[in-house]
């Protein structure tokens, strides 16, 4: 490879690379000759039990066990989440996600398996599953995966066994009102719609989408109450971002249908459904209704208008989805 120096680009001598072990740790470090500067060897657990340095030029390495920093003043290690003490083979704190395996300690370490297991994030969530009926997610265990870059992530299964990669953290996010809806958001939007799709087909109830504008990023967020026949989320969508809302979608189960509208429920409330709610919203933004069924999606807005007895309905018909 041919060496690039300009006069504004002075190529840099300090370059070193780590070659790690079967658990991410640095075991070797050279520099850009392949010099080999330090070599080290680990415990099960991650207590440095070789550290070897090259005489001829001192270089200290700060990432060691499982390729996380170690904290040069207290001994501990920082994992994403958790200081941990290779020595005792334990974390400083309590896991985030404890009440999972109340069958042990919150404090351990990969489950008392260094040989079997890795824990670089410090706490437990890596597979999740969905339930059909409710669609309520929960966690179902600690196994790794992966994605094609060999970034961790989380992977949620359906009940046919099919799955769908998230990215790490986004399905362990607190649910303070879990009983009521469980709702995720996501820094990337697109992934946010994906998930929402493999949500809806994945479950007997009504998901919800909404793409909003937070500081000129758009965030994605998904999310469920539970029921079948109806949802309250673009509501509570509508109620916590209003005008930085730029399109929200929400699913229509089996048999599922395009947008309703005029549905008469009595106790005073008249007429209710898709339409009518997006005619009295304050807020003017792309509305969509996916039907699960057909993998159709359907577009309408605030002034979309609402048929009459005798109207055929004129649908906004955008896409299908394959």
């Amino acid at each position: 490879m041919k060496k690039l120096t300009t006069p504004t680009t002075v190529y840099e001598d300090k370059q070193y690379f780590y070659v790690t072990d079967h658990l991410g740790s640095s075991a070797w470090v050279t520099d850009r000759t392949c010099f080999i500067l330090q070599h080290i060897q680990y415990l099960p657990f991650g207590e440095i039990f070789i550290n070897q340095e090259t005489t001829a030029r001192r270089f200290e390495n700060d990432f060691k066990f499982l390729g996380k920093e170690l904290d040069s003043e207290t001994g501990y290690t920082k994992t994403d989440n958790r200081y941990y003490w290779a020595e005792a083979g334990v974390f400083l704190s309590v896991d985030p996600l404890a009440e999972a395996r109340a069958w042990i300690s919150p404090y351990n370490y990969s489950q008392n398996n260094p040989v079997g297991r890795k824990d670089p994030t410090g706490r437990l969530d890596d597979e999740w599953e969905m339930n059909k009926a409710t669609g309520r997610i929960t966690w179902k265990n600690d196994n790794k995966h992966y994605d094609a870059n060999g970034k961790e992530v989380d992977r949620l299964f359906n009940s046919k066994g099919e799955s769908i990669e998230v990215s790490k953290g986004v399905l362990s996010q607190p649910q303070p009102n879990k009983e009521e809806f469980q709702t995720y958001a996501f820094p990337n939007v697109n992934e946010a719609e994906g998930f929402y799709y493999f949500s809806a087909e994945s479950s007997n109830v009504e998901w919800t989408f909404a793409d909003i504008n937070l500081y000129g990023e758009s965030i994605g967020y998904v999310g469920t109450d539970y029921r079948e026949g109806s949802t309250g989320m673009p509501e509570r969508y509508e109620n916590q971002y209003g005008h930085n809302i730029q399109r929200m979608s929400h699913s229509h189960p089996p048999p599922g249908g395009p947008p309703s509208y005029n549905i008469w429920i009595g106790g005073g409330k008249g007429k209710v459904g898709d339409l009518n709610n997006a005619r009295d919203s304050r807020y003017n933004y792309q509305r969509e209704v996916y039907d699960v069924s057909k993998r159709t999606i359907y577009g309408y807005d605030r002034y979309t208008s609402i048929p009459t007895s005798n109207q055929t309905p004129m649908w906004n018909y955008i896409k299908k989805k394959y």
